[in-house]
């Protein structure tokens, strides 16, 4: 497991070769200190691998909770191998389609659509809440994710075209990219362990709507009281 390796889509296969491979990845990025049991709150408890999940240690409770269990791939039935390489080409290419998508992750555009839309609204979701952040990547790249070119000036004394140059600066291109695909697929994955599930997410804009349409209909009817009483008024007077 080459972890440390910046991953883009070449690399890809070499830093994720097994299924098992992604779930160790994703298990250190679900909890990130410790585990924490959700219903009883024990910091111990031991992995299950054959049923892909981590049982308390405390002999009363049992719980045993599923490392996708309360994020934005709740209930998921696709392997994480297939989430993780969704997400390196959306990092690659925040454009590409759900057409495009589909054969390269083996799964039909129904599927491959609804696999973009989670990771739009993980993304879209955890920078309302909580803003932007600093992966582990950009901390030691300085990236931010954007791709950035340095230009390296030739300073050759011999006139002409500068071969070695050349060469190193599309290497320093072609390593600079790779470290911007590498901060974004591991922004896009933080998101997707950080948030809650889609129908939680949901429920949560209905409830802001709800309260918005709420204030609205409140601020309306403040406006529309000195009007109905001058109505009254008139009515009254006339009478």
């Amino acid at each position: 497991m080459l972890f440390n390796l910046p991953c883009c889509v070449k690399t890809f296969n070499e830093v994720f070769p097994t299924e098992a491979a992604c779930q160790d990845f994703w298990y250190v990025q679900r909890w990130q200190t410790d585990y924490s049991c959700p219903r009883c709150g024990c910091t111990v408890g031991w992995v299950l691998p054959k049923r892909g999940v981590t049982q308390c240690a405390r002999q009363k409770c049992r719980y045993q909770v599923s490392s996708t269990a309360g994020t934005i791939l709740h209930k998921t039935r696709l392997p994480l191998r297939t989430w993780f390489h969704a997400i390196v080409h959306y990092a690659e290419q925040p454009l590409i389609t759900v057409r495009a998508l589909a054969p390269i992750l083996g799964v039909s555009v129904k599927t491959a659509a609804l696999m973009l839309r989670k990771i739009r609204l993980a993304w879209q979701y955890y920078k309302e809440e909580y803003g932007g952040f600093l992966s582990r990547v950009e901390k030691e790249t300085g990236s931010s994710g954007q791709q950035s070119i340095q230009e390296f000036p030739l300073q050759d004394e011999e006139p002409g075209f500068n071969a070695r140059l050349f060469l190193e600066q599309i290497k320093q291109f072609v390593h600079q990219r790779k470290q911007a695909v590498s901060a974004r697929f591991h922004n896009y994955l933080h998101t997707c362990t950080a948030v809650p599930s889609m129908q939680r997410i949901w429920q949560e804009q209905l409830r802001k709507w709800e309260r918005k349409r709420q204030a609205w209909s409140g601020q309306k009817s403040e406006k529309q009281e000195p009007r109905e009483r001058e109505w009254w008024d008139l009515l009254s007077h006339s009478g």
